[in-house]
């Protein structure tokens, strides 16, 4: 989470290769698309004004990785949940059969 543009706004951005998160997230109605690219013409309804004020934020952003000047969470990737779901499967595994 970032600050925003003007006072009181909050900017976040989501890294997910989760599909069922992203939508989920994407049904919360907290908030509003903030994207902007250089190398495209904006949204037929993304007015000149927001998309200046977006263009003004992110090129004018500190460089620097997002989650040095931000807070942020992780949400595991799906090969990361899988490698932990193998790891406690084999423990489960082997504490089932366990000589007493």
């Amino acid at each position: 989470m970032l600050p925003g543009p003007n006072k009181g706004d909050v900017v976040f951005r989501v890294f997910s290769e989760i599909n069922d998160y992203n939508e989920a997230l994407s049904t919360q109605n907290l908030g509003r698309d903030f994207s902007y690219w250089n190398n495209v013409d904006k949204d037929d309804n993304i007015s000149d004004e927001d998309w200046n004020t977006r263009k003004n934020y992110w090129e004018n952003f500190p460089d620097k990785a997002i989650c040095s000047v931000g807070l942020s969470f992780l949400n595991p990737t799906v090969v990361e949940t899988n490698i932990a779901l193998e790891g406690m499967i084999k423990k489960l595994y082997d504490m089932s059969h366990q000589e007493e």
